[in-house]
């Protein structure tokens, strides 16, 4: 849909901030584990980035900070 077209448009990590902040973890997820493999920078934003509030309380939040290299 066009919707779905304007969400994932840009680098992965906006795309994954809109899809937070709509409440739309697993999409928000899906894009994050992508700029993790791709290695871009934006993924250590991950811990302080406001807009990734919504998903702060997902258990797979400590998961991606433990692959990003973040201690605990």
């Amino acid at each position: 849909t066009l919707l779905e077209f304007q969400l994932k448009e840009g680098p992965p990590y906006s795309a994954a901030k809109r899809y937070a902040m709509l409440g739309k973890k697993d999409k928000a997820f899906e894009m994050l584990e992508q700029v993790l493999k791709e290695r871009n920078f934006h993924i250590l934003q991950l811990k302080v980035d406001a807009f990734m509030d919504p998903l702060r309380d997902d258990p797979r939040y400590p998961v991606l900070l433990r692959k990003v290299g973040f201690p605990d």
